[in-house]
């Protein structure tokens, strides 16, 4: 009897390890998934459009007032990031506020005491004295006059695309984040502090490896990771525009790059925060 006992306590003990450490295993791969994210989320913030576009921004090609141009840059980060009343209105009455911002912006830098007024032909002129235009039909008669004048249909359907990549993304994210924390959660509660510093002290090493990968890769040749990874995420294509559009004055090259250096430091630094609770958790198991 006491044989039958011990090897059904023995059992039991076999199948709590390994959910547990199924339980754990799931964690690092969540916890990889969150570490990344953060670096996302701080990209994704606009102080950091407007940080980046007020540093880097083509002030010298756009023909619009400096600080109307990061404006619209940020803009343009509200209509890829947030709904802009997508969901209760639909596209074309979340692209009115833009249009709007363009507009007015279009009219002070066409205004004949403008520096940036030389930039502007007749044509332009023209739509943006007609009264009976809306501000969507001007913003739309802009673009097609000039695409350094406005964002182009391509230029919105490319917008539209990236916010229906984050709007889907993101409650997964959340939700994912949530598991993580509870699973690891779960492992200290259940008394296996040791498993749950394992999982934050060695899953961060997995993420900061495949992160100084991209970030060399990015060093070495910015251009071809944009162009794979854009290519990755967007395989129908329409992600690629004239180098004095309006979209990349707003968003150059060095935009990008900086919004990649962000995005590897918050993530590098979450890494390190998890790590040293990680660590901490393991010496207090002993």
């Amino acid at each position: 009897m006491g044989t039958k006992l011990s090897n059904k306590y023995q059992s039991s003990a076999r199948t709590a390890d390994a959910a547990g450490l199924a339980a754990a295993v799931l964690a690092g791969v969540l916890l990889v998934i969150t570490l990344f994210a953060a670096g996302f989320a701080a990209c994704a913030s606009p102080q950091a459009t407007r940080a980046f576009s007020g540093a880097f921004a083509d002030f010298d090609t756009a023909p619009y007032l400096p600080q109307d141009l990061v404006e619209l840059a940020v803009a343009t980060r509200d209509y890829t990031v947030e709904d802009c009343g997508r969901a209760s209105s639909g596209v074309e009455r979340a692209r009115e506020p833009f249009a709007q911002l363009l507009v007015e912006s279009a009219r002070r830098a066409a205004a004949s005491d403008s520096p940036v007024q030389n930039r502007w032909d007749a044509q332009a002129l023209a739509i943006l004295q007609d009264e009976n235009l809306t501000n969507s039909e001007a913003a739309y008669a802009l673009a097609q006059l000039d695409e350094r004048y406005g964002l182009t249909e391509d230029a919105l359907s490319h917008l539209d695309d990236c916010y229906a990549l984050i709007g889907g993304v993101i409650p997964w994210l959340v939700g994912i984040a949530v598991a993580a924390l509870a699973l690891i959660g779960g492992l200290i509660a259940s008394g296996r502090r040791r498993l749950a510093g394992n999982v934050l002290f060695f899953s961060p090493i997995a993420l900061a490896a495949f992160m100084a990968v991209c970030g060399a890769w990015a060093a070495v040749d910015f251009n071809g990771f944009f162009g794979v990874f854009h290519a990755l995420l967007f395989p129908q294509g329409n992600w690629t525009f004239p180098a004095d559009s309006l979209l990349i004055c707003m968003l150059p090259l060095n935009f990008w790059v900086s919004m990649g250096a962000l995005w590897l430091a918050v993530t590098v630094l979450a890494c390190i925060i998890a790590m040293l609770i990680g660590r901490h958790l393991k010496r207090l198991a002993g």
